[in-house]
C-alpha cells in the first residue's frame, strides 16, 4: 500500500522521551502512514529504546543509524528524500519531545487535502513539562501554549506566537509565516518545488544551518515561492521545548553560537534588498543591542564568526538563486508580513 504521509524523526540522546512520543504515535486514528528515524550518533540508550519501540507501531518503519551527529537538517533532507522515491506525498516533521493528540495526523491531512494551496499546515503546539510522582518520571501535558506559528517583526526577530501565553483558544485558523519545526505537515510538491540542489541531492532544510532556524528559513522559502503555510488550532500536539527563553542560562554556548549565526544566515538568504532597506534603522538598532549584550554577558556566543564568515558567500549563491526563481514580489511579501503582524495583534487585544 502507498503511504500517503510519512512521518520524519530525528533523535539524538532522546532515550526519555520516546515512551510517550510512541504511544501517541500508536494511537494516531490516522494509519496509512510510514515511519522514518536517523538517530544522530546518541550515547544514551536511545538506539535501544528505538529497537523496542518501533516493532510496536502499527504501520511500517525503518531506522537509520550515523556515526556522528549529522544534524536535524541533514538528517531531515535525507528523510525527505525517501519519502519522495517512495512516492509519498506527505512528510510531517516531528521533534522526539512531542507528544500528539490522536486525531493530530488525520486533521492536518484532511486540511491539506482540502487546499492544494498549502505548502505547510502546523497545529496547536502546548507545553509539556516532565512531573516525577510515585518514582515515575513522565511528561505532563500543560495549557500554556508554546507555538501557533511563526511571526517576524520588523527588526527580523523571528518568534514562536503566542508562547507562553495561556490557552484561551485566542489563535483563530488562518494564513501564517510559518510553522515550528517540532510538528509540521509539509507537502512534498511545494518541498521539491522550493528545494536546492546540492551535491546532487536536493536539500529542503538547509544542512549549512545544521541545527536552530531552518525551519523559518525554509517557512520563508515557501512564503517566497507562492505556498501557503497553514495554522489550525483544531490539531493538538505537547512540546517539551528543552531550552526555551526563560532558560536561556541552561543554553549550552555552542547551541546559543548556532542559533545566532544561523539569524544571520536567514537574513542574507532570505531578506530582500528594498525590504530590508525599509526597517533598516530597526534592524541594525537591535543587532547592535543584542551584539553589545552578548560581548558583556555571553562572549562564546560568538564562536562561530569564523563559520560564518566562511559560508557567507554560499548563503549569497543560496540567495541568488532564491530570488531568481521567487514568485512573489518584494511589496507582496512586505504587505504578506505587515497583515501577519497586524493580526497578531489583533488577536491579543480580543484575547486580553
Amino acid at each position: 500500500m502507498e503511504h500517503r504521509l510519512i512521518i520524519s524523526l530525528v533523535t539524538w540522546n532522546s532515550s526519555h522521551y520516546l515512551e510517550q512520543l510512541f504511544v501517541s504515535l500508536r494511537q494516531q486514528t490516522e494509519q496509512n502512514l510510514e515511519l522514518l528515524v536517523t538517530d544522530n550518533a546518541s550515547t544514551d540508550d536511545t538506539v535501544l529504546r528505538l529497537s523496542e519501540l518501533l516493532p510496536t507501531l502499527p504501520y511500517p518503519a525503518t531506522l537509520f543509524r550515523e556515526k556522528e551527529n549529522i544534524g536535524f537538517a541533514h538528517a531531515h533532507n535525507h528523510h525527505i528524500r525517501e519519502a519522495v522515491r517512495r512516492k509519498a506525498r506527505f512528510v510531517l516533521v516531528v521533534n522526539p519531545d512531542c507528544i500528539l493528540e490522536e486525531h493530530a495526523c488525520a486533521i492536518l491531512l484532511d486540511a491539506m487535502m482540502h487546499n492544494d494551496r498549502l505548502g505547510s499546515i502546523g497545529g496547536r503546539i502546548l507545553r509539556a513539562q516532565f512531573v516525577t510522582t510515585d518514582g515515575l518520571t513522565t511528561l505532563q501535558k500543560l495549557s500554556t501554549i508554546d507555538s501557533t506559528g511563526l511571526v517576524m517583526t520588523r527588526s527580523r526577530m523571528m518568534r514562536e506566537r503566542g508562547y507562553g501565553e495561556s490557552d484561551r483558544g485566542q489563535y483563530r485558523e488562518g494564513p501564517v509565516l510559518g510553522v515550528s519545526g517540532a510538528f509540521v505537515l509539509y507537502r512534498l510538491r511545494a518541498l521539491v518545488d522550493v528545494s536546492m540542489r546540492r551535491e546532487g541531492h536536493r536539500e529542503f532544510f538547509d544542512s549549512d544551518f545544521f541545527s536552530y532556524k531552518e525551519d523559518a528559513d525554509l517557512a520563508w522559502r515557501l512564503q517566497w515561492f507562492g505556498w501557503l503555510s497553514w495554522y489550525t488550532p483544531k490539531a493538538v500536539a505537547w512540546h517539551h521545548r528543552t531550552f526555551g527563553r526563560e532558560r536561556r542560562n541552561r543554553v549550552p554556548a555552542y547551541l546559543r553560537a548556532l542559533s545566532w549565526r544561523n539569524h544571520f544566515f536567514l537574513l542574507i538568504k532570505n531578506d530582500d534588498r528594498k525590504n530590508f532597506l525599509h526597517d533598516a534603522p530597526l534592524i541594525f538598532f537591535r543587532e547592535c543591542v543584542k551584539l553589545f549584550w552578548i560581548l558583556l554577558r555571553e562572549p562564546r556566543t560568538v564562536q562561530l564568526f569564523p563559520s560564518l564568515i566562511r559560508l557567507w558567500s554560499t548563503m549569497l549563491q543560496k540567495r541568488r538563486w532564491i530570488m531568481s526563481h521567487r514568485r512573489q514580489s518584494p511589496a507582496a511579501m512586505r504587505q504578506m508580513f505587515r497583515s501577519f503582524r497586524s493580526s497578531l495583534s489583533t488577536t491579543k487585544q480580543k484575547g486580553s
